[in-house]
């Protein structure tokens, strides 16, 4: 290969794309700028201590963003000094003497499971409670709470369960959409004992049944031979 064509500024160095010049330095001629025009250096976040390049308002992106969730630049006026976390962790494990739920008070994810960071790995805190008090989870096992509170970080609330032992912790506490609780929900609980009523007597067709119910009659057939809505009791 020929030697490559650059561009015709003193220091570039980069390649030529037209009338002598680079990208950058084609633009800049475009649009009547200096060819010369040092790049533009944003000063520091007005934030003692922090040192980023200024984003908006004298600060950078990070205080930038706790300015608009929670209007203060610091958020709340404070940050979590380093460590208090572990600590809370490691001395509420030490002092759960009693049943009552201890919340986790900082960082939390999705459903309110909380989150903390160790040497910049993120950690859900109910799995690390459940390791240091439980040992290792066997295969496949989950960190469940026996007292439906996912920010709960009680050791004596938290165990190591199966997916499935961990799903009926839900039911039993309410946190399921299933039944009439989902979003996409036609029917309520009534309405599915009645279908299965009418249908062990007789006295309607599954297409009726649909027709009045206002379902599809493949949903009706699913209800009647208990394939959804399965975990509803019977009526006595």
């Amino acid at each position: 290969m020929g030697n490559q064509r650059i561009c015709s500024v003193d220091g570039c160095g980069k390649r030529h794309k037209g009338r002598g010049y680079c990208g950058m330095h084609l633009l800049r001629l475009k649009f009547g700028d200096s060819l010369d025009k040092k790049e533009r250096v944003r000063p520091p976040c007005t934030i003692d201590g922090c040192g980023q390049p200024n984003a908006a308002r004298g600060w950078c992106k990070a205080h930038y963003g706790r300015w608009k969730r929670f209007g203060d630049p610091l958020g709340h006026g404070s940050m979590t000094p380093r460590g208090e976390p572990i600590t809370f962790l490691l001395k509420s494990i030490d002092d759960a003497k009693s049943d009552e739920c201890i919340l986790w008070p900082y960082n939390k994810v999705g459903l309110g499971y909380g989150r903390i960071h160790i040497n910049d790995t993120a950690f859900l805190v109910n799995r690390m409670v459940c390791e240091i008090v439980h040992g290792q989870p066997p295969l496949f096992q989950q960190a469940a709470h026996s007292c439906g509170t996912h920010s709960c970080i009680n050791w004596h609330h938290i165990r190591w369960a199966s997916r499935v032992e961990n799903s009926d912790d839900k039911i039993i506490h309410s946190r399921t959409n299933r039944g009439e609780r989902s979003a996409t929900a036609k029917l309520t609980q009534d309405k599915v004992l009645a279908i299965r009523s009418i249908w062990d007597r007789g006295e309607m067709t599954q297409p009726e049944l649909g027709k009045k119910f206002g379902v599809a009659t493949p949903t009706v057939g699913a209800i009647c031979r208990r394939k959804i809505w399965a975990w509803l009791p019977e009526r006595d």
